[in-house]
């Protein structure tokens, strides 16, 4: 058991120590630096800094106002239809087989042609067209117009007479008519009531037509007006 000497001693041991302790700090600090407030440079850094406060959120865009809707156009007026146009005139129908006051009329009898070139015509109430060999071949002849009044009808000609070249030379209801032989060619050219017989006896009956007709006559027996191949200008029916 210690004595109270002992216990009276150990506080004042203490007390001594402490007293040392807080005397060595203070010898090396000014007055401001114990008592004094801190500057900035001694205040410690807080490696926490506090957190920054969240920003206030932006406001809504207030929505836009809808567009007023377009005024629908008004409806345009509608054309005044056309005038119907005038009905065209019906053209007149001309007869393969007969002639009228208005139908194609040919200015005559062909017969060759002249010294320049033209066409040369007889006049089939007083003339006929005479054709006369000139060679051995059927197409060697020469033409000219004599007069159709001779003697036992067979007038002036003392070749091959032609007294016509299509239908429109011949009276009506006739038609011209020649007679081919295939060796001397056409021995007479004249008008009658059909073609299905030769004027002479013993030779090929053949038509004759005109080419410049707007109407082919030939076209009622089923034919085509052509040109012939032994009266050079002549057309007949083929």
């Amino acid at each position: 058991m210690k004595s109270r000497a002992a216990r009276s001693i150990a506080p004042s041991i203490v007390s001594s120590f402490l007293v040392g302790i807080i005397c060595v700090a203070c010898s090396g600090a000014a007055d401001q630096e114990l008592f004094g407030t801190p500057t900035t440079s001694q205040t410690p850094t807080n490696p926490f800094p506090p957190a920054g406060t969240s920003g206030t959120s932006g406001t809504s865009g207030t929505s836009g106002t809808s567009g007023t809707s377009g005024t629908s156009g008004t409806s345009g007026t509608s054309g005044t239809s056309g005038t119907s146009g005038t009905s065209g005139t019906s053209g007149t129908v001309k007869d393969a087989g007969t002639d009228t006051s208005t139908a194609y009329k040919s200015p005559g009898i062909f017969c060759g042609t002249d010294q320049v070139g033209t066409d040369v015509y007889c006049s089939p109430t007083s003339k006929e067209c005479c054709a006369t060999s000139t060679g051995p071949a059927p197409t060697d002849k020469s033409f000219e117009c004599v007069s159709s009044n001779g003697g036992g009808g067979l007038g002036q000609c003392q070749g091959q007479p032609i007294k016509c070249d299509d239908r429109t030379d011949c009276a009506a209801g006739q038609v011209c008519c020649g007679a081919f032989d295939t060796n001397q060619g056409y021995q007479q050219v004249q008008c009658q009531a059909n073609c299905t017989v030769s004027p002479i006896q013993g030779l090929a009956p053949v038509r004759f037509c005109d080419g410049n007709a707007p109407v082919d006559e030939c076209k009622e027996i089923g034919k085509t007006c052509g040109p012939s191949g032994s009266l050079p200008g002549f057309h007949v029916c083929k």
